[in-house]
This record gives structure tokens, C-alpha cells and sequence, in this order.
């Protein structure tokens, strides 16, 4: 995924692709501090921010990589 361009304005919707954890991309140096949004997290996000994202449950969140894994970040409306 290319770097954010903090100076491009965005006029209307954007819309970010939802992942598995099992599909998300590896966790690296090189997306630190990167959000995705998963579908199957197994625990509930607001319950355990910071927790190891883990796949197979039915929870929606938004996770973060700290370069080595990717956390739970928060809950996210459909």
C-alpha cells in the first residue's frame, strides 16, 4: 500500500477493503502504524485494544501493525 499523502483532500466516500486476519498482509517494518479493517476477529475489539488480532470469530474491528504483529485498534461501523 502506498504512502499517505497528508496534503491530498478527499471529496467523498472512500472506501477500504475489509480483510481476514488470516489475509492480512504480514506485519512489517515497512507498515508501521498502518490500519486495515477485518470481519472475523475473535475478540471484541473494544474489550481488548492492543491485544494480537487472532482470526475465526465474527467480530468487526479495526487493527493496527506495530511492525511485527497486527493489534486490535478499535470497533468500526459496516
Amino acid at each position: 500500500m502506498p504512502p499517505v499523502d497528508p496534503n491530498v483532500v478527499y471529496n467523498g466516500l472512500v472506501t477500504r477493503p475489509y480483510f481476514t486476519v488470516s489475509t492480512l498482509p504480514a506485519a512489517s517494518a515497512g507498515n508501521v502504524g498502518q490500519e486495515q479493517f477485518v470481519t472475523d476477529a475473535n475478540a471484541h475489539p473494544a474489550n481488548n485494544m492492543g491485544q494480537t488480532a487472532a482470526g475465526g470469530g465474527t467480530y468487526r474491528a479495526r487493527v493496527r501493525s506495530d511492525g511485527t504483529v497486527w493489534r486490535l485498534a478499535g470497533t468500526f461501523m459496516y
